[in-house]
């Protein structure tokens, strides 16, 4: 009778290491899911962030050739109103045809 009961009771502890082991498989599956989706998630976010920064890289990149074109044409703009003034600003015909 003693052995049967021993063994009845080593019995019901493995089915209960059994269970314990089961749930602890389930919640770590259940884990490694959520990691999962949490990854695809951020994979996806990645992506976006990656064309928002080309797509700004590119509209920087339009906006310093457009700065770099306007300056070139300040300058030369200028330069022919300088000229012109220098001519504008002759005390009388003479010099100013000189100039």
């Amino acid at each position: 009778n003693n052995l049967l009961f021993s063994t009845q009771k080593e019995g019901k502890n493995l089915l209960e290491t059994l269970d314990d082991l089961n749930t602890k498989i389930d919640v770590r599956s259940k884990l490694i899911q959520a990691i999962e989706n949490e990854v695809s998630y951020l994979k996806s976010q990645i992506s976006k962030k990656e064309k928002e920064v080309k797509k700004l890289n590119d509209e920087l990149t339009a906006l310093k050739n457009d700065y770099a074109a306007m300056i070139l044409k300040s300058y030369k703009s200028k330069s022919e109103q300088s000229k012109l003034m220098f001519l504008l600003s002759s005390e009388d015909f003479f010099q100013a045809y000189k100039r």
